[in-house]
C-alpha cells in the first residue's frame, strides 16, 4: 500500500516537473529586429526631449539677456535725462555761448551741469559714453559692449536762445529743452533693434536772469 502511494507521488512530481520544463522551453527571447526597433524608439524619444530642453534653455537665456540689456538702456537714458534736466545756463566756458543751456558740439550733447562741470554725452565705439570736466570730473561708458549704440544725435536742438532772438523775445522767458535720438540693438542684431527718443526739458523754471534784473 505504501509502495503504491509512493509511486503515485513520484508520478505526480514528474508530471509537474515536466509541465514546468515545457513552459520555460516554449518562451522565446527578443529577436534582433525587436531589439533594434526598441533602441531606435528610445533614441528618438531622447533626441526629442533633449531638443525641447535645449530650446527652452536658449529661450530663457534670450529673455534674460534681453531684459538685462533693456534695463541697462533704460538706466542710461534715465541717467542722461536726469543730469540734463538739472543743466544750467552756460557762462561761456563750457559750450562757448552765454545763456545757452544745451548745445550739440561735434555730435555730442554738451551742457553745464548743476555742479558746474562741463558734461558731454556721445557715442564712442558703438557705446554711450559720458565725460564730465571740472571739479569731480568723471569719464566712462554707460552701456556694456553687448549693446550697440548707433546714430546718437540731437535732432533738432530746441534752442531757446536762437528761437527767442528770432522772435525778439526775452531769452529768460523761454524754457530750455532738447531732443535726443539714437538706435540701439543687441550685438548680433537678432534679438532687438530699437529707435530710441527722449525729450528733456530743464527741471526748474529758468528764471535766474530774471531774478538778477
Amino acid at each position: 500500500m505504501r509502495e503504491e502511494k509512493s509511486k503515485k507521488e513520484k508520478l505526480m512530481l514528474n508530471c509537474i516537473d515536466g509541465m514546468i520544463k515545457e513552459k520555460f522551453s516554449n518562451e522565446k527571447g527578443m529577436t534582433m529586429v525587436e531589439l533594434l526597433v526598441s533602441i531606435f524608439i528610445f533614441s528618438l524619444v531622447v533626441v526629442v526631449l533633449t531638443g525641447i530642453l535645449v530650446t527652452n534653455l536658449r529661450v530663457q537665456q534670450r529673455i534674460y539677456t534681453t531684459q538685462r540689456y533693456l534695463g541697462e538702456i533704460n538706466y542710461a537714458m534715465e541717467y542722461v535725462s536726469r543730469l540734463a534736466r538739472m543743466g544750467k545756463r552756460d557762462t561761456g566756458d563750457c559750450i562757448g555761448y552765454e545763456d545757452y543751456t544745451y548745445k550739440e558740439i561735434d555730435g555730442r550733447l554738451t551742457f553745464l551741469d548743476y555742479r558746474g562741470r562741463c558734461v558731454e554725452f556721445f557715442e564712442e565705439d558703438n557705446r554711450l559714453k559720458m565725460k564730465a570736466e571740472g571739479e569731480g570730473g568723471v569719464e566712462g561708458y554707460l552701456t556694456s559692449p553687448g549693446i550697440i549704440i548707433e546714430n546718437f544725435h540731437i535732432e533738432p536742438v530746441i534752442d531757446p536762445v536762437e528761437d527767442a532772438l528770432k522772435e525778439e523775445k526775452d531769452i529768460n522767458n523761454v524754457q530750455p529743452s532738447v531732443m535726443i535720438f539714437f538706435t540701439v540693438k543687441e550685438e548680433t542684431g537678432e534679438w532687438f533693434d530699437l529707435d530710441m527718443q527722449t525729450t528733456v526739458t530743464k527741471r526748474g523754471l529758468d528764471v535766474a536772469k530774471i531774478s538778477e534784473q
